[in-house]
């Protein structure tokens, strides 16, 4: 039997003590972490067990509860110190419909309806990459593109400000939420930027990656014009692997399904790891207000 538990009746240190003996635990699943991308977010917890799932949401016209994919939060899982039992899936979404009129759920797993997401896994072996990115991997050797692991925020900042040209945000990118999220990250020790540098020790490309228990996570990058053209992106990924990656640790590239960025992942010869898409609406509230959205281009 699962519960629901609000905000303010949640333990959080107690709750991210459990995460971190948890199995497989995500950095992003941490209480911190939540407050700081969603402003509102409770849990189900198992009776039985204790295991326990977060559940971002919004509140639809300030009154229908939507659970919804939060900024920076690419899917949930279930907190439990052993791997789930599938079948403890069932009740938790039947669970969830019944307290949420309206959902977008992106999780680990798959029911009926459901809509497969892509996500791709690395390791550090780089024997299976692809001509292309061979090709551009010695064109970042050749002109003696440079990494450097920093924990300044600001430096980042400062270049995306004189280069934000060069990107393409979601229209609701939030630079506060990121700055804020991003500073968090460094706080707590679970995270660093990697920027690559040219000769001239110039910025032409950066990402940022979070690192928890034995998973790093290729969190968010940007490159320019000339980091497109130097393979930088490729060169990155690869001295992740070679430099900063142990044998027992995998790199999450969060994946896409935008084909040109899947193909991307895929020429490293990454594992795909799917993950799923779970929508429902079961208020008329849920549809005015994605027609109120689309008609003021929101």
């Amino acid at each position: 039997m699962w519960i629901w538990k609000s905000n303010s009746e949640i333990d959080k240190l107690e709750w991210d003590l459990y995460l971190a003996e948890s199995d497989n635990p995500f950095i992003e699943h941490s209480s911190w972490y939540l407050d700081i991308c969603t402003k509102y977010w409770g849990a189900f917890f198992n009776l039985k067990n204790n295991s326990r799932i977060a559940i971002p949401y919004s509140k639809l016209f300030g009154l229908i509860n939507n659970v919804t994919r939060a900024p920076y939060l690419q899917r949930l899982k279930i907190i439990s110190p052993v791997p789930v039992d599938i079948v403890e899936t069932d009740s938790l979404l039947e669970a969830i419909r019944n307290k949420f009129s309206c959902g977008y759920l992106s999780w680990d797993y798959y029911h009926k309806n459901s809509v497969q997401r892509a996500n791709y896994i690395l390791t550090n072996n780089t024997q299976f990459y692809n001509q292309s990115q061979k090709r551009n991997l010695i064109k970042s050797n050749q002109i003696q593109l440079q990494y450097q692991i920093s924990y300044d925020v600001n430096r980042l900042m400062n270049w995306l400000q004189t280069n934000g040209e060069n990107y393409v945000y979601k229209k609701d990118f939030n630079n506060k939420l990121f700055v804020n999220l991003v500073t968090a990250l460094i706080h707590q020790k679970v995270a660093f930027i990697v920027f690559v540098v040219d000769t001239q020790n110039i910025i032409i490309g950066a990402a940022i990656f979070t690192r928890y228990k034995k998973r790093l996570v290729f969190f968010l990058s940007f490159n320019s014009k000339e980091g497109k053209k130097s393979g930088a992106m490729v060169g990155l990924i690869y001295f992740i692997q070679t430099q900063v990656m142990t044998v027992d640790e995998i790199l999450d590239l969060e994946g896409s399904d935008l084909h040109g960025v899947a193909t991307f992942y895929e020429g490293f010869g990454a594992k795909l790891i799917p993950y799923y898409a779970h929508e429902w609406k079961q208020s008329i509230f849920c549809n005015l207000h994605k027609m109120f959205k689309l008609e003021l281009g929101f």
